[in-house]
């Protein structure tokens, strides 16, 4: 007998987990029966919202910090285009819109006059918001075409 056997190989029950490793495929086999499939499945669903929610509240802290001993900078909500980018090339889209919405509500709150409050008297701040979002939404756009994988091009077959 071989050590290539391709009758035994095409009869054998086959796993297949998104590529994870042998002693979590293992788990997966035994919890499938106890009902732990699910909460893996709902786990490693909502990690990609979990990280993009703590990297906006991370950057808040960080912009928070740099408002309060800095004496109130101005368009400090512009640096939060950099984790937003980040999760749109990690991520997806649509978290990166889930995330430039918490940067704003987060921006309003915790970077604008008056602290700690929604809501401002001057529009020069909402206009900051504004354009803060215009220009988040053309950078996720962008950004997601860079990240698509190319399909490379038809080539045309010569018959003589």
């Amino acid at each position: 007998m071989s050590a290539f056997d391709p009758k035994r190989t095409l009869n054998a029950p086959r796993i297949v987990v998104f590529g994870l490793s042998r002693v979590t495929c293992f788990l997966y086999r035994i919890g499938g029966g106890l009902g732990w499939v699910s909460e893996m499945r709902v786990l490693k669903g909502a990690l990609p919202i979990v990280v993009s929610v703590s990297l906006i509240l991370a950057a808040t802290a960080i912009l928070w910090g740099i408002n309060s001993t800095a004496g109130g900078s101005h368009h400090l909500v512009y640096i939060y285009l950099f984790p937003v980018a980040l999760i749109a090339a990690l991520y997806n889209g649509r978290l990166a819109l889930l995330s430039t919405a918490i940067a704003m509500i987060c921006a309003d709150y915790f970077l604008q006059k008056p602290l700690y409050v929604f809501g401002s008297d001057n529009p020069l701040e909402y206009g900051d918001l504004f354009v803060f979002a215009l220009l988040a939404v053309t950078a996720i756009k962008f950004i997601r075409l860079l990240v698509q994988p190319r399909t490379p091009l038809p080539t045309k077959s010569r018959s003589a």
